[in-house]
């Protein structure tokens, strides 16, 4: 009689992420580094870049191309040290000239125009 062998169910042997080091200098982008494509699942190239803002602070832009599919996507996050306690700018605009502004707010700011019924909390 012979004994038959119990299967085991296989388990799945999940490979961890190749990790890569950079060193990151400041106002230059690093190499291509590929990346996976979140719209075609192809290989696409990101790279990074630390840069200074002046009268703000340290970012990181990020800059990602498909050649397969044509996506591109940029981002710019904070990569400074974050400050001991908050700050208030309280501004008045005068005109829909000074209005015509760039405004580069952190990932933890929030900013109100009550006058128009604006809001932008943080996170957006």
């Amino acid at each position: 009689m012979q004994q038959e062998e119990e299967k085991q169910p296989e388990k799945k042997v999940q490979m961890e992420p190749e990790k890569i080091y950079i060193d990151l200098i400041e106002g230059k982008p690093t190499p291509d580094i590929e990346s996976l494509c979140m719209a075609c699942e192809e290989m696409g190239v990101t790279k990074f870049m630390l840069t200074k803002i002046p009268f703000f602070k340290e970012v990181m832009i990020s800059a990602f191309h498909c050649d397969h599919c044509g996506t591109k996507n940029s981002e710019c996050s904070f990569s400074g040290k974050l400050e001991d306690y908050g700050v208030k700018y309280e501004v008045n605009v005068i005109n829909n000239i000074a209005f015509n502004r760039t405004v580069v707010k952190s990932e933890f700011a929030t900013i109100r125009v009550p006058e128009l019924g604006l809001e932008m909390p943080p996170a957006t």
